[in-house]
Parts: C-alpha cells; structure tokens; sequence
C-alpha cells in the first residue's frame, strides 16, 4: 500500500513540473493560413516600427505574427528553434531591441509570465507585411 502511494506521488509530481508540449504543427500552419487569409504579400522589411509591431498573436513552425492592425499582419520566420513555446497561453514575447524599431536580426525571448523564467528564444528573420489588397 505504502509503495503504490509512493508511485502515484511522484507520477503526480512529475505531472506538475513538466511542460506543456508544442503545439500540433498542422493546427499551428492552419491557424497561420486562416490568419492570412484573403492578405496579399508586400516586398520584406528589415525593419519595422515596434508601433506597427503590435502584440505577437500567433507562431507557427519557423514564424512568428505580429498583427499592426485587422488589415495588416507581419510575419516574420525566425532562427532557432526557440520560440515555439509562445504559442502557450502562460508566455509572453519580449523583445532585445535597441531602438523604436523591431529588426532583422533582433534576438526575441520567450518568458512565462507567471515566473519571469526565460523558456526560449530566437532571431528574428525579415518582416513580411500581409495586407488586404486595397487597404
């Protein structure tokens, strides 16, 4: 009796400390298409203002989407395996940028908002504009 109350301690231990898995990279492409959807591309930037920035909304495998407004939504594909966790509900995106503008090349982490722990980062590759054609 003692023994499999023992197990079953540490089973739920373990349970507590592990991380949530990445998301599915099917669902995380759907949820990039459907975000996209009806936007046309621009010619890359190297550089964007950070008040065109605006929140990360979603990463997909390799991008990370930065929505400017409901017309208009950058995509960046990043370096580095780092920043898939940002697509969990506990991590935020915070940026090592100098300056008023986000870059090629910037370093961005990833943090869990509880602890302030860093759980990952990545570089940040161009930034595609997506737009609606006419806007």
């Amino acid at each position: 009796m003692y023994k499999a109350a023992s197990i079953l301690a540490v089973a739920a231990l373990a349970a507590c400390t592990s991380t949530p898995p990445p998301p599915d990279s099917v669902v995380a492409q759907n949820r990039l298409n459907t975000l996209l959807a009806g936007k046309i591309a621009g010619p890359p930037a190297e550089c964007i203002p950070t008040t065109e920035a605006g929140s990360p909304s979603f990463i997909a495998p390799g991008a990370i989407a930065f929505t400017s407004n409901p017309g208009k939504i950058y995509v960046s594909d990043v370096r580095g395996s780092g920043c898939e966790g940002l697509a969990n509900p506990r991590y935020s995106l915070v940026s090592t940028s100098h300056g008023s503008s986000l870059c090629r090349g910037d370093i961005v982490q990833v943090r869990d908002l509880q602890t302030g722990v860093m759980v990952g980062a990545c570089s940040l590759g161009a930034l595609t504009p997506y737009t609606r054609p006419g806007a």
